[in-house]
């Protein structure tokens, strides 16, 4: 009787928890169980220390996962292709099948200038001999205000037909690049010394919504979060989705674009997922669950290639720095993935800095 009694005590004094209030609205995980995402990493030891500095702020619990259709051609692939060469001044109907009735070629002056496009995978490229376009050769006229090459690249993708979702809102990153006699580029100190323009447009994409107002109880309304908005990475993450190479006042498309790389991918609708906290996502890097996607002295040119293999002795996140984005694979796997994006500065063997990033894979996994 006594034992009884205490039990039944100590059942009605333990508290119970209460469930956290979330401002997300909850997940709908419309596509099921969604894979690990691959992506790919440099060599890096993953027995190296990798400390956070500083505190995370906030982020949503619920992220949207993007399904992207598999790509394809379409009735209308090949002759919306046609008004794109046009618009580069190349001549639509000049053009060599590099693989039957899927990848096609065109060249103009003289073939100094190439673009090739993939009915199939829907890739764009577009190449340039340096050393032999007179375009690229010549005087070039580079505007001042570096902010002006976002709206006219905007324009471009437009008249090209690139609009794809998150393209017409996207972040455009922007740097003045001279090329060197060994035709490697390297970042310009001034727009004095560059001759041309490196433009990488990102994909903005919603990323999470807040509950309807009625669905907020009173005691939180007062300071309701606003919807969040995801930039989109590619593995290498100075890379958008779109990456132009142009010169002069971006006027004359025909002259004054060099260079093109774009995969056309069309969305799907997007589905609510769960996505782990900041914090959980460092614990699943520190267990060597991550990728690093970028590092580089921080005394090296912007534009040289990444370092792989070197000798760290702790990677410092700065967790001011820490972002909820996504990754799009270049190659299609069927989804563009919430990622979390932790930047930092690692400390070299040699008493030497470099910074790095890597991404970690965000869903919540059953």
């Amino acid at each position: 009787m006594i034992f009884q009694t205490l039990s039944s005590y100590n059942e009605k004094a333990l508290p119970v928890a209460e469930e956290k209030f979330s401002y997300w609205v909850p997940a709908d995980r419309l596509y099921g169980e969604i894979s690990v995402p691959q992506i790919p990493s440099l060599q890096y030891n993953k027995s190296t220390p990798i400390i956070r500095q500083n505190f995370h702020l906030a982020f949503p619990d619920t992220a949207y996962v993007y399904a992207v259709e598999k790509p394809r051609e379409k009735l209308d692939t090949f002759d919306n292709a046609r008004d794109t060469i046009s618009i580069l001044g190349f001549s639509p109907d000049n053009f060599t099948e590099l693989i039957p009735a899927t990848e096609y070629l065109w060249g103009k002056d003289n073939s100094t200038k190439q673009i090739t496009f993939n009915t199939s995978t829907r890739k764009w490229e577009m190449t340039t001999d340096w050393y032999e376009n007179a375009a690229a050769l010549g005087l070039k006229s580079i505007s001042s205000d570096i902010t002006y090459y976002a709206s006219e690249a905007k324009e471009l993708l437009n008249s090209l037909g690139f609009t794809g979702l998150g393209l017409s809102s996207g972040q455009a990153e922007i740097r003045y690049s001279v090329l060197g006699l060994d035709g490697i580029f390297f970042e310009a100190e001034t727009v004095n010394e560059a001759d041309f323009v490196f433009i990488s447009i990102f994909r903005k994409l919603p990323q999470s919504i807040v509950r309807v107002r009625e669905e907020i109880p009173e005691a939180y309304r007062e300071t309701v979060p606003e919807n969040t908005v995801g930039k989109v990475y590619s593995t290498d993450p100075r890379e958008g989705q779109v990456n132009l190479i142009v010169s002069n006042q971006l006027k004359n498309y025909p002259s004054d674009v060099f260079s093109i790389d774009f995969v056309d991918f069309d969305y799907s609708t997007p589905a609510l997922y769960e996505v782990v906290t900041p914090d959980e996502a460092l614990t699943n890097l520190q267990r060597g669950n991550g990728s690093l996607v970028y590092f580089q002295d921080s005394n090296t040119d912007y534009f040289a290639n990444l370092s792989t293999n070197v000798a760290v002795t702790e990677f410092r996140v700065d967790a001011t720095r820490t972002e909820l984005a996504y990754w799009e694979p270049e190659d299609w796997a069927g989804y563009t993935y919430p990622i979390y994006v932790f930047k930092g500065v690692a400390r070299l063997e040699n008493g030497g800095l470099a910074n790095f990033t890597f991404f970690v894979d965000a869903i919540k996994r059953l």
